[in-house]
């Protein structure tokens, strides 16, 4: 039976599905009408999913250059390109850590790191200074440094030469006091959303080969500090909830960005000129090769030299609280680093900067399941933690206005005593011209 209004082939030659359309309508047996709003909507359909891709991208577009992705807590990955972010090395090709050959203390802690965040990490050795040969210096190098500045450098080079002569597509480097949240992969899902906006071009249909963009040299993701790209001034926010430690709690060797503007527990993203200490970074490919290169010529330690790079001649993006932190372990404070031979006092707790959930508090309960993890702060996370920073934010104000208040008064007092002290002066000299006998 043939329902008025629809298509019947069943007499018809074996002609294509559109000249078979093409007769149906010259026949009259559908509607124009209908046949014309049904080929709009096909149109429109391939229209949305061919620009299903860029969707995730336009973001760029906002004025202001400032973007924002606010995820469900822990939840949105960003989509199925975003998987392999939860893979054993979370989305780079492979994951290496430096480390001294005879700190086995080190490995031992960031093994255990590793294993209960299922990351597979590789160790490579670290370099002494002292046994590099002189004649394998940089040629500019600044022979006033300590030999361990050299033998870093040479540890990090020596990675980003395998990267590149094994055609590693990306890797992520740590140092071994590197740590890290328990949320590290959730973490991460937002940042690669991040890395992708300031990677690749907006109005590409490209699909990226990483979940982190194709085009960036460097994921600057552990750090003591950092600083704005001047000629770049895009930013992304990152809302990542109580993982993301308080204003109070984060710790900076030099300075950081600005990222009082946005809620406490939001992270923020930009393209960085550089900065201090690499507890965690990434290279592509590309980025490896540049890097290798530059450093052939350095001639200071190797964040100031990557640093210098990032400025000019690398596509560098960082991130503000970092993602990966300097651990500092339980003991004596000499064991913190290989550069120096110092001893130290002794720390009754380790602790590490700038990470809430760290990874290494919580490998018990990783391992048995409970998610019930330990944070570094608990205060922090105290229901009346706003109220009570309110207050003492309001004390400290008061205090300060206080304080303003007593300097403005000793000021008033010392320019009312020197206004005093001068017109006694001057009382005195018009005495002494008076009492000069007059001639």
């Amino acid at each position: 039976m043939i329902l008025p209004g629809a298509m019947d082939f069943s007499t018809t030659e074996k002609r294509s599905p559109i000249m078979q359309a093409v007769d149906a309508i010259r026949s009259g047996r559908i509607n124009r009408r209908i046949y014309v709003a049904g080929v709009v909507s096909c149109v429109l359909f391939f229209l949305v999913a061919f620009n299903h891709e860029r969707a995730s991208v336009t973001l760029q577009e906002i004025p202001n250059s400032t973007w924002k992705y606010a995820p469900t807590f822990f939840g949105e990955t960003g989509g199925k390109g975003y998987d392999p972010i939860y893979n054993r090395t979370l989305g780079f090709q492979k994951i290496f850590a430096m480390s001294m050959p005879d700190r086995t203390d080190k490995r031992d802690a960031l093994t255990l790191a590793g294993s209960a965040s299922g990351i597979d990490i590789e160790f490579r050795d670290g370099v002494d200074g002292d046994k590099i040969h002189e004649k394998a210096y940089p040629p500019h190098w600044d022979k006033t440094l300590i030999t361990a500045s050299l033998g870093c450098m040479r540890a990090h080079m020596n990675v980003l030469h395998e990267i590149v002569a094994s055609d590693l597509t990306s890797a992520l480097l740590f140092e071994d006091d590197a740590s890290w949240d328990v949320h590290f992969r959730e973490q991460l899902s937002s940042y690669a959303y991040g890395a992708r906006l300031f990677s690749n071009d907006p109005n590409s249909r490209h699909t990226p080969n990483s979940p982190y963009g194709d085009t960036w040299d460097m994921l600057w993701l552990g750090h003591c500090g950092q600083g704005l790209l001047g000629s770049d001034n895009r930013t992304f926010v990152m809302e990542q909830g109580p993982t993301v430690p308080r204003r109070n709690r984060r710790w900076t060797i030099v300075g950081f960005p600005d990222a009082s503007m946005y809620p406490e527990q939001t992270r923020i993203m930009y393209p960085t000129d550089g900065g201090i200490c690499l507890a965690g970074y990434a290279v592509s490919k590309r980025g490896a090769r540049r890097l290798l290169q530059a450093l052939q010529d350095a001639n200071t330690d190797i964040d100031l030299s990557i640093s210098s790079e990032c400025k000019e001649n690398i596509k560098c993006v960082g991130v503000w609280p970092p993602l990966v932190g300097v651990h500092k372990p339980m003991g004596s404070t000499g064991r913190d680093s290989d550069r120096t031979k110092e001893e130290g006092g002794f720390r009754d707790k380790g602790f590490t900067w700038d990470i809430v959930f760290d990874v290494r508090q919580n490998l018990r309960k990783l391992w048995d399941g409970d998610a019930d993890y330990t944070p570094q702060w608990p205060e922090d996370l105290e229901d009346d933690y706003d109220e009570r920073i309110a207050r003492e934010n309001e004390e400290r104000e008061r205090f300060e206005l206080e304080q303003k208040e007593k300097e403005r008064e000793e000021e008033e007092r010392e320019r009312e005593e020197a206004e005093r002290q001068r017109e006694e002066s001057i009382h005195e000299k018009e005495g002494e011209w008076a009492a000069q006998p007059f001639e």
